[in-house]
């Protein structure tokens, strides 16, 4: 059952909240002014695009095994950035940061709405998401607003679990939602924390419906790649499967990236020991352990950075924001004061927000010389543009998205390549012979045409 709200809050708490709130804003203005910088960001942002840039030229969307270039993500992200790209008259850069920094939003309406489908409050509600939009801008800001598949992939699962709990609480099935879940991993195929939630919950009430549900789920899945080895062949899943380093001491060292999460999920783990036997605690329970093992898993991969933690975020803002609702379930909330309690909770999330080093949203705000430096950079970029242009033959850019701003065929890609050499592969002999082939120019960049080091 929901909670009953209640408008009248104390003036420290609306205080707080407003405070959360501007800060949200604060931090999210950064990305979005970025996405609209002719500037690479990080070099997936560059890459995802010059894929949807060859769906426009005609080229497979999936490279030959001996190519230089690789693409270990499934189709969905690739047609539909480049479809509105057309539509739009827009350039798919653009596009494709415009969606993920939709995403990060739509993700965070997702964490109000399962708040309130779960018993939490408005209140709550707002708390969870403004923790999911400003711990993602904050702390994962790299990928907030550049054109990658996860937040888009991450938005469509949320939105489908909350469809889910709109069917479970109506008692119709439920197929429907999980067939969303598995069309949003044809967008991101990494993101199996929803699915795994929901289907777990499902199954420990009513192990019938979510047998019964996963078997769908599973034959959606099969029936989706065995479309893509229709249209794309064995070259889907020889991408797909890409060589990669692995390892487990790597994971380990990473874990404590999950610092900026922490305070939310401690929060939740006092509030759920209170309240361990309610769905809510235990949907959200499995859907934190779920998003956990997934992301850990995940760290063990060569190149693996900040985007494996958005499920787990999405999950620490839903758990914050149901255990802000239910405070009063706490015994020591009581004694110490609900309304004291729940400021206590915001000022704590408030404060993990600002205690960080990163001053970029700042400078945005306040220094007019970062905002001319911007500008300068985007210059330099253009002169790069027209240097690379000018270089005959092939041309490697160790900043990728200045070569096709140059209109420089996409035929080298240095991480896949890397790890093709790291994994046994590929020799560094064969490598350097198929460059030699195709008479490739590796040319160095000006670094400042990238942002990678202003986040």
């Amino acid at each position: 059952m929901r909670r009953k709200n209640s408008f009248r809050q104390p003036p420290l708490l609306i205080f707080l909240l407003i405070v959360f709130a501007g800060l949200t804003a604060l931090y999210l203005a950064w990305p979005a002014w970025r996405t609209f910088i002719p500037l690479q960001i990080v070099s997936s942002d560059a890459w995802n695009t010059l894929f949807a840039d060859r769906i426009r030229l005609g080229l497979p969307l999936y490279p030959r095994p001996n190519d230089l270039i690789a693409n270990n993500y499934p189709p969905l992200s690739f047609y539909l950035v480049s479809a509105l790209s057309w539509m739009a008259g827009l350039d798919a850069l653009l596009v494709g940061r415009l969606l993920s920094l939709f995403g990060t939003i739509a993700t965070g309406i997702a964490v109000f709405v399962l708040t309130r489908q779960l018993g939490g409050s408005a209140i709550g509600g707002l708390v969870g998401s403004l923790c999911f939009v400003g711990t993602s801008a904050r702390f994962y800001t790299v990928f907030v607003g550049i054109n990658d598949p996860h937040l888009v992939a991450l938005a469509i699962m949320m939105w489908a679990l909350v469809w889910f709990f709109q069917q479970l609480g109506k008692a119709k099935p439920v197929e429907p939602a999980i067939m969303l879940m598995v069309l949003a991993g044809f967008y991101k195929h990494t993101l199996l924390s929803v699915p795994v939630a929901a289907l777990s919950y499902l199954g420990s009430i009513d192990l019938k419906r979510g047998l019964r549900g996963g078997l769908v789920g599973v034959g959606m899945a099969a029936l989706g790649l065995a479309l893509c080895a229709v249209l794309f062949g064995d070259a889907f899943f020889q991408n797909l499967l890409m060589p990669r380093e692995y390892s487990l001491f790597q994971a380990l060292r990473r874990v404590g990236w999950i610092q900026w999460l922490a305070p939310a999920l401690g929060i939740f783990a006092v509030w759920a020991w209170y309240q361990r036997k309610s769905s809510a605690a235990r949907f959200i329970g499995l859907f934190v352990i779920a998003a956990f093992v997934n992301q850990f898993v995940q760290m063990t991969g060569a190149g693996v950075i900040h985007n494996v933690h958005f499920e787990l975020a999405a999950a620490a803002a839903l758990a914050v924001g149901r255990a802000f609702s239910g405070v009063e379930d706490v015994p020591f909330a009581q004694r110490f004061g609900l309304e004291r309690s729940r400021s206590v909770i915001v000022f704590i999330l408030v404060a993990r927000l600002v205690l960080t080093s990163s001053v970029t949203p700042y400078l945005l705000l306040a220094s007019s010389d970062f905002r001319a430096e911007l500008v300068q950079r985007v210059a330099i970029a253009r002169s790069e543009t027209a240097r690379i242009a000018a270089i005959p033959g092939p041309v490697v850019c160790s900043v990728m998205l200045v070569c096709r701003m140059a209109g420089r065929p996409f035929l080298f890609d240095a991480f896949a390549v890397s790890q093709r050499i790291a994994t046994g592969y590929a020799s560094s002999a064969e490598i350097d012979e198929r460059v030699r082939l195709l008479g490739l120019h590796f040319e160095t960049v000006d670094p400042r045409t990238a942002l990678v080091y202003l986040n």
